[in-house]
């Protein structure tokens, strides 16, 4: 897929998954403990300025060099494109 129609998909994607009736915003209180599984949600800490803080997917590669631990939940698995041998 070229480069300017990968980039209108992610962008179309990403508003349709961060429209205001899809979003969970937490305010914390003492005691508080939030979970989500990250194979189906989109998550982020704080507010992040893609403007002045671009970033470069293609700078670095998609995996790390050695895979991190994985903590399986039980009755989950990974996609059969991520399960190793």
């Amino acid at each position: 897929m070229p480069y300017g129609e990968s980039r209108r998909l992610l962008d179309e994607l990403l508003a349709l998954t961060t429209a205001e009736d899809g979003v969970y915003r937490h305010v914390w209180k003492q005691w508080d403990l939030v979970m989500w599984d990250n194979r189906t949600v989109l998550h982020r800490g704080r507010p992040w300025d893609s403007a002045r803080y671009p970033r470069d997917h293609a700078a670095r590669p998609p995996w790390p060099a050695r895979a991190p631990p994985r903590i399986p939940v039980r009755g989950s698995r990974l996609l059969p494109a991520l399960e190793t041998a």
